[in-house]
């Protein structure tokens, strides 16, 4: 019996061995997991406001591009309205030819 309480012993000893190397794989692994999906979370994050800085630059600029198109044609407008309105020159008449003097 002692021989086979011994025997009991290392395979109890054995299982708690691969139990704890099991328990501190899976340990492991979570905090791999943890770091990856940190990473991931990280990046998508990083693209996430990359992309609304380029979107927010893109808006400003189209912004003021049209801010400056409608100026340069307010501009224009309010030079057509004040430019001074030359009236056509009048030609000075011309002898009616067909009619004969006498």
């Amino acid at each position: 019996m002692a021989g086979g309480s011994a025997k009991g012993q290392a395979k109890d000893l054995v299982e708690s061995v691969v139990k704890s190397k099991v328990d501190d794989a899976k340990t492991q692994l979570e905090q791999k997991k943890q770091q990856v999906q940190d990473s991931v979370r990280n990046e998508l994050e990083r693209r996430k406001t990359e992309a609304e800085d380029k979107a927010r630059q893109e808006l400003e600029k189209k912004r003021q591009e049209a801010e400056q198109q409608i100026k340069k044609q307010a501009t224009d407008k309010i030079t057509d309205f004040l430019k001074p309105r030359t009236k056509p020159a009048t030609q000075p008449a011309k002898p009616d030819t067909t009619k004969v003097q006498q």
